[in-house]
């Protein structure tokens, strides 16, 4: 016999977790159904990404090679309500994830230093930058003292314009495909919170085009 255990019938779960899941990711969510309701993922959605393929690049048996080179990703956040991440890639090894702290006073210079201290860490190849808002001025600031940025604009037209409606959409379908595929190695944390925010976006095709998020 199979037991689960619901956070939401608990006394001793955080109310404060279950409201944040909630809020982030909804009641439907596979997420909220993992995390909180102690349920087993739904394998059908609207989601872009399915939750299995995505828990699945956490448990496959793809190494770190310390000879392949690094790549950071950097996602600044738009306001104080979001966070910045910064992801670090080896080869097909994704790293766990950078979730930057907060801080008061100029959030570029913030960012900026987090970024510094991974990037002497890992000295990456490449450091790529989501330029919208914040993120252009970070990426100036580290091209001005020598490091690999590099700006990716995600409103942009995509490349492939028949397929995909801009920049973000198409990323997003490289991920899907990596993942589909097993190609890459995910590090997530224990309550699954990059499963969670791979899962959340869902896709449509606006007026017969490409995939749009």
């Amino acid at each position: 016999r199979l037991f689960t255990w619901n956070a939401e019938l608990s006394t001793i779960s955080s109310k404060e977790y279950r409201d944040e899941s909630l809020e982030l990711y909804g009641r439907d969510s596979n997420y909220y159904r993992v995390n909180v309701l102690g349920e087993f993922p739904l394998g059908e959605g609207d989601s872009f990404i399915q939750w299995d393929s995505a828990s699945a690049a956490c448990n496959n048996e793809l190494e770190c090679n310390e000879f392949d080179a690094v790549v950071l990703g950097v996602d600044v956040a738009y306001s104080d309500k979001d966070d910045s991440v910064i992801a670090i890639r080896q080869g097909h090894f994704f790293h766990p994830f950078q979730v930057l702290p907060k801080c008061r006073g100029n959030p570029t210079m913030n960012i900026v230093h987090h970024v510094i201290e991974v990037a002497k860490k890992f000295k990456p190849r490449m450091i790529y930058i989501d330029a919208i808002g914040y993120g252009k001025g970070v990426c100036d600031i580290l091209n001005s003292m020598g490091y690999p940025a590099y700006a990716v604009v995600v409103n942009e037209t995509a490349n492939e314009k028949d397929l995909y409606y801009s920049v973000r959409d198409e990323l997003w379908a490289a991920m899907k495909t990596a993942l589909q595929y097993g190609t890459i190695h995910l590090s997530d944390t224990p309550d699954n919170r990059l499963i969670g925010q791979l899962t959340l976006p869902t896709s449509d095709f606006p007026d017969g085009g490409g995939v749009k998020m």
